[in-house]
């Protein structure tokens, strides 16, 4: 019996040393793990201010008229520029003297007559250069402004015919 135990106590030694050499492989293995390297690199994304605008389109047109003035006629524009991009819309034609708010319908063929009219915003009349516009600032989105066209000329000194103007709307930012 007795060889039969020191046979048994010996196997047990040998799975024991066994099992601490493999504990220490995996230990050793463990403290000689995969190295990492690396390299840095920048992601940007440039934001440049800018704007775009849509002018009412087509002709803004007072309704024919004979005896009063006709009626403010309406329509709309919009801007839209980057966040926090301050800008200032106006509009310009040839027929406008520069910094004035008044605008000139011009007759058609040789009729030399002139009829005053403004692009008003509320109660402010919108001028053409970038002094006497509407200032806004971005918001990212568009912004729609209302806009009225007024006849200010004295309506019974005009003459019957055709009477236009070009308009170009500009935004400054």
């Amino acid at each position: 019996m007795r060889v039969a135990i020191k046979s048994t106590r010996k196997r047990w030694r040998v799975r024991l040393g066994r099992c601490l050499a493999m504990i220490s492989l995996i230990h050793l293995g463990s403290a000689n793990a995969l190295t990492t390297s690396g390299t840095s690199f920048t992601v940007s994304l440039p934001i440049v201010a800018g704007c775009t605008i849509s002018s009412p389109s087509g002709t803004v047109s007072f309704a024919s008229a004979s005896t009063a003035a006709p009626a403010d006629v309406t329509s709309s524009m919009s801007v839209t520029c980057t966040n926090t991009t301050p800008y200032n819309t106006y509009f310009t034609s040839a027929n406008t003297v520069t910094g004035n708010t008044t605008r000139t319908l011009r007759g058609t063929g040789g009729n030399l007559a002139t009829v005053s009219y403004q692009i008003l915003s509320g109660a402010t009349a919108i001028g053409n250069t970038n002094l006497t516009g509407l200032a806004g600032t971005g918001t990212g989105s568009a912004t729609v402004t209302t806009l009225t066209f007024r006849i200010t000329s004295a309506w019974a000194l005009i003459k019957p015919d055709t009477y236009s103007d070009v308009v170009t709307m500009n935004v400054d930012f």
